[in-house]
C-alpha cells in the first residue's frame, strides 16, 4: 500500500501489490499459525515522502476478532537508475533539477472499463494500463542552455524491467507572447497542446554506457519539431 496526493487537499491509499493466501481446513483450527510469503515491490513505486508512506497492510478474514488488520510501514528507496540518470542530465548535459517531483493517478487508465479514444492513444496508456495502480512518478527538469528558448520544462518518466527500461520524456514548450493574448496562451496551456510525450528505449547493455542515453535525448531535444499553434 502507498499514499498518494490526488488532488491538493485529498491524499488515497492504493493497493499497489496483492497477495491471497487461503486457508486449508486443518490451517483454520490451528491457534497459531505462521505463513512465510515475499512481496516484490513494484519497480515504479516512488521513494517514500511525506504524503508517500508506504507499509504493507495485512487483512485477515477472520471470525469474531475485533480489528483483523495489521500494518507495517516500510522505507522505500530511490531505484538506482534515477540518480544514476539524473547525474549524467545534470552534470555532463546541462539540465537542472527542480525541486517539484509529482505522482500523478490516472484512474481512467485502467484498463478494463476505457472506451475513450483519447485515453487509448494517449502515450502512458500502454505503460499504465498495465499496472494494477495507474500512477505515473514525473521528475522535473527545465531544459539546458541551448534549449531554453525552445523547452519550458522537461520532465522524465521511468518505466523500469529487469533487463530494460522505458523512459517517456514529457516535453514542455514555450509558449510565445507573440502567439497571442494572455487567454489564448492559456487556452494552449490547459488543452495541452504546448507538451508532448516521447518515449525512449534501452536495453540493460544500453544502460551501462552513458554515452546511449545522452546521444538518444539530446537527439531528441534537437530534432522534435516545435507545434504549429507555437510556431511564429
Amino acid at each position: 500500500m502507498q499514499q498518494f496526493p490526488i488532488s491538493d487537499e485529498t491524499v488515497a491509499n492504493l493497493s499497489l501489490l496483492t497477495c491471497e493466501m487461503r486457508l486449508s481446513d486443518e490451517q483454520k483450527e490451528l491457534h497459531e499459525l505462521t505463513l512465510p510469503f515475499e512481496l516484490k515491490i513494484p519497480y515504479f513505486t516512488p521513494k517514500s515522502a511525506v504524503k508517500r508512506k508506504c507499509w504493507i497492510q495485512t487483512d485477515i478474514d477472520l471470525p469474531y476478532k475485533l480489528d483483523p488488520r495489521d500494518m507495517d510501514f516500510i522505507e522505500v528507496n530511490e531505484h538506482p537508475i534515477l540518480p544514476y540518470v539524473n547525474k549524467i542530465v545534470t552534470e555532463e548535459l546541462g539540465f537542472v533539477k527542480t525541486n517539484r517531483e509529482e505522482v500523478i493517478h490516472y484512474p481512467q487508465f485502467q484498463p478494463k472499463w476505457v472506451i475513450d479514444q483519447k485515453v487509448l492513444n494517449h502515450p502512458l496508456y500502454p505503460m499504465l494500463s498495465s499496472r494494477q495502480v495507474p500512477v505515473a512518478h514525473e521528475i522535473e527538469y527545465f531544459p539546458p542552455e541551448e534549449f531554453k528558448n525552445k523547452y519550458r520544462e522537461i520532465e522524465f518518466i521511468y518505466d523500469m524491467k529487469e533487463d530494460s527500461m522505458d523512459f517517456y520524456v514529457e516535453l514542455q514548450f514555450v509558449i510565445p507572447k507573440e502567439s497571442g493574448g494572455y487567454f489564448k496562451r492559456a487556452a494552449l496551456s490547459e488543452s495541452d497542446r504546448d507538451e508532448q510525450i516521447h518515449k525512449l528505449s534501452f536495453t540493460k547493455a544500453e544502460l551501462e554506457n552513458p554515452e546511449n542515453i545522452k546521444t538518444k535525448l539530446m537527439a531528441l531535444l534537437e530534432n522534435t519539431e516545435v507545434p504549429k499553434e507555437l510556431r511564429v
